[in-house]
C-alpha cells in the first residue's frame, strides 16, 4: 500500500510546528503551539523539554499521520538512558559560556582556528 500522508515537525525557538503533505508536496494540514523559553539567570536560555513534547503532541494532534521528526539541533538536550529528560534543553542562544570562550580566544592556540580565533554569533 503507498503511503500518501507525511508529517513534518519542527522544534523551533518560540513555536513547535506540524504540516502534513499529501506525497505531491501538497500542505494537507498544519498545527502549532508556542514553544516558551525560560531565562532563569542572565545569560541563561533554557527549554522545558515537557514543553517540547506538549507542543510537539499539540502540534501533531492537529494534523495525525506517519511523522518524519526534525527540530532545531543547535544545543544541548540531556537525556537519561530511557529517553527522558533530565534537565532544561541548553539552547543555542544561551550566552552563559562566553566568558569562557573569551579566555581561549586570548589564547595563541586560537591563531590556528580556521576563523582566527574571532567566531562570532548573533546575541539574543
Amino acid at each position: 500500500m503507498a503511503r500518501e500522508l507525511v508529517l513534518g515537525v519542527d522544534a523551533g525557538h518560540t513555536v513547535t510546528k506540524a504540516v502534513l503533505f499529501h506525497a505531491t508536496g501538497r500542505p494537507v494540514a498544519r498545527g502549532s503551539g508556542t514553544l516558551p523559553l525560560n531565562t532563569p539567570h542572565p545569560h541563561w536560555v533554557e527549554r522545558d523539554m515537557d514543553d517540547v513534547c506538549r507542543t510537539a503532541h499539540q502540534a501533531i494532534a492537529a494534523c495525525l499521520a506517519a511523522v518524519g521528526l526534525t527540530g532545531h539541533g543547535d544545543g544541548l538536550y540531556a537525556v537519561d538512558d530511557r529517553g527522558l529528560p533530565v534537565r532544561a534543553a541548553i539552547v543555542a542562544m544561551d550566552t552563559r559560556a562566553d566568558p569562557v570562550l573569551g579566555e581561549w580566544r586570548a589564547t595563541p592556540c586560537c591563531e590556528s582556528w580556521p576563523d582566527g580565533g574571532t567566531a562570532t554569533r548573533a546575541k539574543a
